[in-house]
């Protein structure tokens, strides 16, 4: 569970660098507001989402490490309701957020993860490769 913290570095900063590339395009394209404006909101539901999931995965498991009984809380439902809440916002301003780009986005973080789950582990694995305790002459 220590790679928790590192990867939710790496989306901290996937995402803000996603947000900074949906403003620029607000900016820079009128036109396009709405779709970038939903996959702002999609994308920043998702991230919560995710720092939430991780914060309960990690309150588990230092409770199951402690030998503490399993704590109930809101969980799923939870982030849940944020995403509905999320999609109504859209629905009810479809002139400032595209409904399809929200939608679509809800989803960054996980996509996200995948990605820097896989160049994390790659990354990992080219280091260790010469870690067998022998030196290179």
């Amino acid at each position: 569970m220590t790679e928790i913290p590192g990867y939710i570095y790496w989306l901290t900063r996937t995402t803000f660098i996603f947000w900074a590339i949906c403003l620029l395009v607000v900016a820079l394209l009128p036109d396009y507001r709405p779709i970038a404006f939903g996959l702002i909101v999609g994308s920043a539901v998702s991230y919560v989402n995710t720092k939430y999931l991780a914060r309960k995965v990690r309150l588990i498991t230092e409770a199951a490490a402690n030998g503490e009984k399993k704590k109930r809380g809101l969980g799923f439902s939870q982030r849940a309701a944020v995403s509905v809440a999320a999609v109504i916002l859209a629905v009810k301003f479809p002139q400032w957020f595209e409904m399809y780009a929200l939608a679509g986005s809800l989803v960054f973080a996980p996509f996200a993860l995948i990605v820097i789950g896989f160049i994390l582990s790659r990354h990992e694995d080219r280091n260790s490769a010469n870690e067998r305790g022998e030196k290179n002459a």
